[in-house]
């Protein structure tokens, strides 16, 4: 409540000072400073979060420090750049002119942004600290969400402090990118998504349906969750916990299917534009072979099958690896790439060697819920495997998905620690 009240006076204080035009990076400082006390006010009152309370601090403070130090060009992170500027200023001018050139690059985002910045005012800082809060408040519903799972307090500590101080997640929360407010929804979602496996309550389905749509309006990436959501829908009995399809889901599957196929053709061009712009087999064909992907030697697509749809799905399994562990080590071109596996790849190897570890080893009394989600990664891989074709955008696409990995992660250590301890107890 008290970061609510904060926001508002802001925008008021903001939107003064914009009139008068009297705009300042101290004026935004100071109200950074006053939005940050409150913000930890409320994590204070917070049952959920006040176990995490240092933890969360470090990582608040790290990116208030990392956002400074970006902005004003002491630090540079790999994925700030033309997109980062050219999200900004298609803002900027739809604030100003009502319309910008810039602004097929950023689709909704760019929109959404202008009407924030017709009222603070032009002044950087203050709009990327709105874009540093979406991905600290999405590491905060992670904790709802690890919280409700019933884990071990060490497990959901970890995980909560490698996500939030995972280097490519960080940088992502500092620049003016749409990733953070994906990340946010995205997290939202699965938070829904978690409730309906825990609760089988139908309404929490629909919320995480919602939410998922509200990510593919901003990237149309997002319908990954909702195609994993269809087919979970379809072979997953929440009410016994099995893998089976019935006539009931049967009848839900057509019914949400039906709902999907008339918001692609009714609202495509809103909530799935690149689907729709990809509609055709040849436009399809040729996803990811523009020869801008090439540029820096980031592909790793020219040693792939490509050039119609059919040799894209032969390789798919192997563009699948590509998203989402690039660069790896015979890609890597020199210290940066190495460093990007460090950062990056290697969290998200780590993630899915022990989901499908523990999937194997303890199928028989295995987490149900870690099956549906790396379902759901698969799904996502694959849609962006399809497109993505250089480690530059992989990095910056599959951190889209990063709080799925943090659960899958988190369950995976959980099942392995209280397996041991157990066996321990046996002995």
């Amino acid at each position: 409540m008290a970061t609510i009240i904060c926001f508002i006076f802001d925008f008021i204080m903001l939107g003064f000072f914009n009139a008068c035009g009297a705009e300042n990076p101290i004026i935004s400082t100071s109200l950074i400073a006053l939005t940050s006390l409150a913000i930890f006010a409320d994590i204070l009152h917070s049952k959920q979060l006040k176990p995490f309370f240092n933890l969360l601090l470090g990582i608040y403070l790290t990116r208030i420090g990392l956002l400074y130090a970006v902005l004003y060009r002491i630090i540079h992170v790999p994925q700030d750049g033309s997109d980062t500027e050219g999200y900004y200023y298609s803002a900027l001018n739809i604030a100003r002119f009502g319309y910008s050139d810039w602004v097929e690059i950023g689709g909704l985002f760019p929109r959404l942004f202008a009407q924030i910045l017709k009222i603070i005012g032009h002044e950087r800082l203050f709009a990327t600290y709105i874009i540093l809060l979406f991905s600290f408040y999405a590491i905060c519903i992670l904790v709802f969400i690890l919280n409700n799972l019933d884990l071990t307090y060490r497990t959901r500590l970890r995980i909560v402090g490698i996500v939030g101080f995972l280097p490519s997640f960080a940088g992502l929360s500092v620049i003016f990118l749409r990733e953070s407010l994906i990340i946010l929804l995205n997290t939202i979602s699965i938070y829904y998504f978690t409730e309906w496996y825990l609760k089988n309550r139908n309404k929490y389905f629909v919320y995480a349906i919602i939410f998922s749509l509200g990510s593919s309006a901003i990237h149309a990436g997002g319908a990954a969750l909702l195609i994993a959501y269809t087919g979970i829908l379809a072979f997953y009995d929440n009410t016994n916990k099995v893998f089976k399809m019935t006539n009931k889901h049967l009848k839900l599957l057509i019914t949400y299917t039906l709902i999907f196929i008339v918001l692609f053709m009714s609202l495509g061009q809103f909530f799935f534009t690149k689907f729709v712009k990809y509609a055709n087999a040849v436009a399809l064909a040729q996803l990811g072979n523009q020869k801008k992907w090439d540029d820096g030697g980031a592909s790793y697509d020219k040693s792939l099958p490509s050039g119609s749809i059919p040799a894209k799905i032969i390789s798919i399994p192997i563009r699948m690896a590509y998203f989402l562990f690039s660069p790896l080590p015979w890609q890597w071109r020199g210290l940066k790439d190495m460093v990007g596996f460090i950062v990056s790849s290697l969290f998200y190897l780590i993630a899915c060697f022990y989901c499908l570890r523990i999937i194997y080893r303890y199928k028989q009394q295995g987490n149900p819920l870690l099956v549906l989600l790396f379902f759901i990664t698969l799904v996502s891989s694959f849609i962006f495997g399809f497109g993505v074709t250089n480690f530059g955008a992989a990095m910056r696409h599959r951190d889209k998905f990063v709080s799925i990995y943090a659960i899958i992660l988190a369950i995976s250590w959980d099942i392995k620690f209280k397996s041991r301890k157990r066996l321990l107890k046996i002995r």
